[in-house]
Formats: structure tokens, C-alpha cells, sequence
């Protein structure tokens, strides 16, 4: 007999779409506020977080929603897995077979990856060019303005950072773009 478990959960925030040099997007810039009425008065791009019926969750920012997402799983009381996204990024045969051994299980094909984006729209990139842009201090930080870096140093949870092997961004450190 086998049992399943299916869970539904999507998360909206206010994109800058047009603006890929802003992004993520934390904080709005002076110049943002005035050619955006929906951000006019944001001090953050807020989340809002739908889980499955009628659950619903708004976060300050997405530095914020990781913060508590994160801690929250982390703190629990039942067993839980937890693959960076960078660790599945650079290693992803032996994380496969990493999860499959702590599940239980065994893998019976050969792991196959591809070098092509994974979706046909919006920003995607394929493995080399995220290897790039995950692979260094400058390419995670690529897109924020000194806003963005001093909110995120301040709102990600510093503990759950390290506990992940994360460094906060440094000024120095990432080609940063000075808002407008």
C-alpha cells in the first residue's frame, strides 16, 4: 500500500519584470516608488503565500519569507530534509543519491541532467550560465542595489545562514547596481 501526500502552495510578490537589473526585488527604489503607484508607500516588495484552501500568509519580503519558512522547518519536531538549491545546482548526482539513501531508497537509472533552461519563458538560464551566476559571491548578489544588501544583512535569519553555509553579501563583493 501506498500512501501520498500532496500539498499546493504559490507565492505572489510584485515583479519588476521589465527591470532584470533589479532583482530580487527587496526594496523599491526612490525612483520605483514614483513610477509605480502600487509602490508609492512599500518600504519592501511584500509576499503573499497561498497554501492549499483558504491558508494564507503575507511576508514583508522574500528575505523575510525565507528567513521564516526556513526556521520554522528547521525548529520542527519530525524528521525533514534540507537540499540548497547550490549543493543540487553543482552536485546534483550525489545529492540524488544522497536523498534517496536517507528515504530509503534506490535508484535504478542513471541520473540525467541537461545543459538547456528548464523553462521556455521569463528569465531562466540553463546549468553553465546558473553555475556562473550561483557559483560566486558576485554572481548571487548581481542585481541588488546597496537597499537590497543592507535590508537582506539585516532581515535573513544570521543563524540559519551559517547553519547553511550562506555568507551575507558584502558590498565589496558583488557587482552592484546603485539605484537611480
Amino acid at each position: 500500500m501506498s500512501e501520498s501526500f500532496e500539498s499546493h502552495f504559490f507565492f505572489f510578490f510584485f515583479s519588476l519584470q521589465k527591470v532584470r537589473s533589479h532583482c530580487p526585488n527587496l526594496v523599491p527604489t526612490a525612483r520605483e516608488k514614483k513610477t509605480r503607484p502600487k509602490l508609492r508607500y512599500a518600504s519592501t516588495f511584500r509576499v503573499n503565500a497561498h497554501f492549499g484552501g483558504e491558508y494564507r500568509e503575507e511576508y514583508e519580503s522574500l528575505a523575510t519569507m525565507w528567513s521564516r519558512w526556513n526556521r520554522e522547518y528547521f525548529d520542527a519536531d519530525f524528521p525533514r530534509l534540507f537540499v540548497r538549491f547550490e549543493d543540487f545546482l553543482f552536485n546534483a548526482e550525489k545529492v540524488v543519491q544522497d536523498v534517496a539513501e536517507c528515504a530509503g531508497l534506490s535508484i535504478h537509472r542513471p541520473y540525467l541532467s541537461t545543459l538547456e533552461p528548464s523553462k521556455p519563458h521569463g528569465n531562466s538560464s540553463g546549468l553553465i550560465m546558473a553555475m556562473v551566476r550561483y557559483g560566486t559571491d558576485a554572481g548571487r548578489a548581481d542585481g541588488l542595489m546597496s537597499e537590497d544588501i543592507a535590508y537582506a544583512n539585516k532581515e535573513l535569519d544570521a543563524d540559519l545562514m551559517r547553519r547553511f553555509r550562506y555568507r551575507m553579501v558584502k558590498r565589496e563583493s558583488s557587482r552592484l547596481i546603485e539605484s537611480p
